[in-house]
C-alpha cells in the first residue's frame, strides 16, 4: 500500500479514510493507474489516488446489485446508520477537504458539515417512509402506497 500522509494529513484520526484503492462493497482493490493529486498551493504532489474507469463503475454496479437484496430487507432504521456514520466524520474530511483543495480547514469543516447535515436528514428520511393510503379510482376502494428500496443507481462525484 502507499504512503499518502504527506502533509497535514496526518491529523486524519481514521487512516483508513486515506485508502487509495478502489473500494467496492468491503473489497479494496489495487489498480494499474493512480493519479498525483497536486497541491493548490504549491506544485507539490499530495497524494496519489486510484484511477478507475468505466470497467470499475460496472464492476460496483454488479456488486451493488447483488448486496441489494440483503439491503432492502433492512429495516429502516439500519438502513439509516450508514449515512449517519459518513456524517459522523466531519473533521477528518475538512482535513482531507483541506489538503486537497488547499482550503482554509474552518471553510472545509463548514461545507462538510453543511454536506453531513444533508446526510443526516436523508437518513432520518428512511425512517419516515411509511405507507400511505390514498382513493382510488374504483368506487368503494383505496389505494395503497408502499415506500421502499427499488434498485441500485450508479453517480460519480467529485
Amino acid at each position: 500500500m502507499r504512503n499518502v500522509a504527506q502533509i497535514s494529513l496526518n491529523r486524519v484520526t481514521r487512516s483508513d479514510l486515506l485508502e487509495i484503492r478502489i473500494y467496492i462493497i468491503g473489497e479494496r482493490i489495487d489498480v494499474d493507474t493512480y493519479l498525483a493529486a497536486i497541491a493548490p498551493a504549491g506544485d507539490e504532489k499530495n497524494v496519489e489516488v486510484a484511477h478507475g474507469d468505466v470497467m470499475w463503475v460496472d464492476r460496483a454496479v454488479e456488486a451493488a446489485r447483488a448486496a441489494f437484496p440483503a439491503w432492502r430487507d433492512l429495516l429502516p432504521v439500519e438502513r439509516g446508520t450508514m449515512p449517519r456514520e459518513w456524517a459522523a466524520l466531519t473533521q477528518d474530511q475538512a482535513v482531507i477537504m483541506a489538503a486537497e483543495q488547499g482550503k482554509p480547514q474552518a471553510k472545509s469543516l463548514g461545507k462538510i458539515a453543511f454536506g453531513a447535515a444533508f446526510l443526516d436528514w436523508f437518513a432520518a428520511e428512511r425512517e419516515r417512509c411509511y405507507s400511505e393510503t390514498i382513493p382510488s379510482y374504483l368506487p368503494g376502494s383505496q389505494l395503497l402506497i408502499k415506500w421502499q428500496p427499488i434498485g441500485v443507481m450508479a453517480a460519480i462525484a467529485p
